[in-house]
């Protein structure tokens, strides 16, 4: 057995060879690798910030504990990333499978740093050939699971994409009026400089980060907590029924939409969401929620957002006032409610039933680490 830092050799980074994620671009001459989960963060265009180091290392997330294996030129996030060059006794490969199975062996600090702990822990190190064997085997066996996971991930695309088109086929196609004709109340909220942490208690305000919105889901816990030495402003406090639109941010997050089911008491809209509160006597709120997901809707949606690139957009709330949507009788709507989340329970159901075989086969990769480096494969 051998202590793992001994196998490896730290590659130092120098402070002007980081590249903070604020100047990634999406693209660029060189990648930037740093701790998130993604294999590149980003890229630059400064091909001098290479990081000189004989290739492939293991680049490891000291606050993410993610491991990634890069054979590739590639320069170096701001921080947290520890980057490891094998000894010339370890192949390559096997160190890289090696490091994940020590981290699932690691407890899980939090954003503390983990890599002080990785390289106390032993590792047995056979010969190279026998290190070659059982990355060979541990590939095979990846490889016939990584087909499975993909036959899985096709499908959940599949339902989400029906689970979306099932509202178009059921929207009437008359009786029309404009989004402007359906509400009482249209405001965007407030955003202070809050605290880091969230709260979900009732006993304390918070402001609602645009994360909170999800497609036809409102996540209140994604918020975060109003210093006590801030005055409230209450008009801005969300409740149920509440339609919330993204109104500005990247193209992928401008124009999603939700309507608030559940919330906790003392919750504020933030200024970059519109909160939309209905003629409910005209539109019920989770009638319009549909709607303004429904794949014909969301390219009208598509067509109000206005700014200079994809990486920040805003929602034009006149041209998002005037779109047509089709207004039928209430118990009409209720019916196309009843119909719509009729079709999306089975769907949900498909959801869950694919979830729960992902998690199982995460389950088998981490098994099967763990066989190969106790000597089971």
């Amino acid at each position: 057995m051998t202590l793992y830092k001994n196998l490896v050799k730290k590659v130092s980074i120098s402070p002007e060879m980081k590249t903070k994620q604020k100047n990634y671009l999406e693209k660029g001459v060189l990648p930037i690798i740093d701790q998130g989960q993604d294999i590149i963060g980003g890229y630059t265009d400064k091909s001098n910030l290479q990081l000189p180091c004989s290739l492939p290392v293991i680049v490891f997330g000291d606050h993410t504990r993610a491991v990634k294996y890069i054979d590739f030129p590639f320069g170096a996030g701001a921080d947290g990333i520890k980057v490891l060059q094998p000894k010339e006794n370890v192949f390559p490969k096997y160190l890289y499978y090696a490091t994940q199975y020590l981290v699932l062996r690691l407890e899980d600090r939090g954003y503390a740093r983990h890599y002080q702990y990785v390289e106390k822990k032993e590792l047995d190190v056979p010969d190279i050939d026998e290190q070659k064997r059982v990355v060979a085997r541990i590939e095979e066996l990846f490889s016939e699971l990584d087909n499975g996971v993909e036959t899985l991930k096709k499908v959940l695309d599949k339902v989400e994409r029906y689970k979306y088109s099932v509202i178009d086929s059921v929207l009437p196609v008359e009786h029309r009026k404009s989004i402007g004709e359906c509400i009482e109340d249209m405001e965007q909220g407030w955003s202070p400089k809050c605290e880091r942490y969230n709260v979900v208690d009732d006993e304390s305000w918070a402001v609602i980060k645009t994360t909170a919105i999800q497609p036809c889901d409102f996540l209140f816990e994604e918020n975060k907590a109003l210093p006590i030495s801030l005055s409230p402003r209450e008009k801005h406090e969300i409740k149920v029924g509440d339609i919330l639109i993204t109104r500005a941010g990247p193209k992928s997050r401008c124009g999603i939409c939700c309507m608030v089911k559940k919330t906790k008491k003392r919750l504020l809209n933030c200024d970059k969401v519109y909160r939309l509160r209905l003629n409910q006597s005209i539109v019920l709120p989770q009638y319009l929620e549909y709607v303004l997901n429904s794949p014909e809707f969301l390219k009208e949606i598509n067509l109000c957002k206005t700014g200079g690139n994809d990486s920040g957009l805003n929602l034009t709330q006149t041209r998002f006032l005037s779109i047509e949507i089709p207004v039928p009788t209430v118990e009409e709507q209720k019916y196309i409610v009843n119909e719509i989340e009729s079709r999306r329970s089975v769907c949900q159901s498909i959801e869950n039933t694919v979830n729960t075989a992902l998690q199982q086969a995460e389950a088998m990769r981490q098994s099967i680490l763990k066989k190969a480096f106790e000597g089971e494969l």
